[in-house]
């Protein structure tokens, strides 16, 4: 199998949201070869993990919104493990822009 399709195995993996255990008997690989692929960069060097968790600041001339004590505050889980705690208000595009980036 080439790099390109372990890399896009991978990537169905991580967006499928299912467990290594879960997913690689759909593609006939073993977990533990799932996990070496995406510990491999494009390239097969060894990628740099992913933060577990990114904060962000909120643009300039917004404040720290009270409406998390009232349930306003929410979370995106994406894949790689990475939580994002979105306040209200924030800038929705600049929000994509962010996520893009994160599952990229």
């Amino acid at each position: 199998m080439t790099s390109p399709d372990r890399l896009r195995i991978v990537d169905r993996w991580e967006r499928s949201g299912l467990s290594a255990a879960a997913f690689a008997p759909t593609v006939g690989v073993s977990a533990w070869t799932l996990y070496a692929w995406r510990k491999r960069g494009p390239r097969g060097s060894v990628s740099p993990p992913s933060p577990a968790f990114v904060e962000l600041a909120p643009s300039k001339g917004l404040r720290t919104p009270h409406g998390a004590a009232h349930g306003r505050l929410f979370e995106i889980a994406l894949p790689r493990d990475i939580t994002l705690r979105v306040a209200p208000g924030f800038d929705s595009a600049e929000l994509r822009r962010i996520v893009a980036a994160l599952v990229a």
